[in-house]
């Protein structure tokens, strides 16, 4: 998801920054949600795509995309995989604040108000479900 960084002549510098916090945090939870699924936004046939479609942005891959985990967990599937890897789980939610990323976008961009406040909202909620759906999978005690 790419979200305009307009620059308000009113708000100024303030607008620009929580708008690139939470461009950051959205890239970070959605990227991140991804990878644990076993997902690949850059696939370019879209069938390892798990949960982001594609990357749209000039912005260079987040680290949620280029931890050295996280191509293990796409190569073997993630945590929906037959035999899932869990110690490039541990080690991707050890490197990678994927519960951080996802708190900061639903109280960043539910702070926004309104109807993109209540997207957010229902972005968060539903990053927060995938997120115990993974605990669930790999019996962690630990938040993912």
């Amino acid at each position: 998801m790419r979200l305009s960084l307009e620059r308000s002549h009113e708000e100024g510098d303030a607008r620009l920054t929580d708008s690139r916090r939470l461009d950051e945090a959205t890239a970070a939870a959605l990227l991140g949600i991804d990878t644990l699924w076993g997902g690949d936004v850059m696939n370019p046939s879209g069938t390892g795509r798990a949960v982001v479609d594609s990357w749209f942005s000039d912005e260079p891959m987040p680290e949620e995309y280029t931890h050295p985990a996280a191509a293990r967990l796409r190569e073997s599937g993630g945590v929906a995989a037959k035999e899932p890897d869990r110690a490039a789980i541990d080690t991707y939610l050890a490197a990678v604040d994927v519960k951080g990323a996802i708190d900061a976008l639903w109280k960043d961009g539910r702070a926004l108000g309104g109807l993109r406040g209540a997207f957010f909202d229902g972005l968060g909620e539903c990053l927060a479900d995938l997120q115990q759906a993974i605990r669930f999978l790999t019996g962690a005690e630990q938040p993912a």
